[in-house]
């Protein structure tokens, strides 16, 4: 499951997914400045935690950028790779 922020309130949850399988969901954000924070979660006996190195995890899977948002869609590409860490691409 991923979860989206926008300056620090919740705007989207994805449906539960596999971490070995791309995937892809769609929200809206508000235009203008944002503070945009992308986490996402894995299922550990029965709770669902934040995938990062605290929850003892191999890397944290969270991403953020501060952007201002003018256009009508953004498509956001994250890669959160044990060995590369986290990559993203904004068009």
């Amino acid at each position: 499951m991923t979860k989206v922020f926008a300056n620090g309130e919740l705007v989207a949850t994805s449906e539960q997914h596999s971490e070995s399988n791309p995937f892809s969901f769609s929200c809206e954000i508000p235009k203008g400045e944002c503070q945009l924070k992308i986490v996402n979660y894995a299922l550990y006996n029965g709770t669902w935690e934040e995938h990062t190195v605290a929850n003892d995890y191999s890397i944290d899977c969270v991403y953020e950028i501060a952007q201002k948002f003018t256009k009508k869609a953004y498509r956001i590409t994250i890669v959160f790779d044990v060995n590369k860490g986290v990559t993203a691409k904004i068009k």
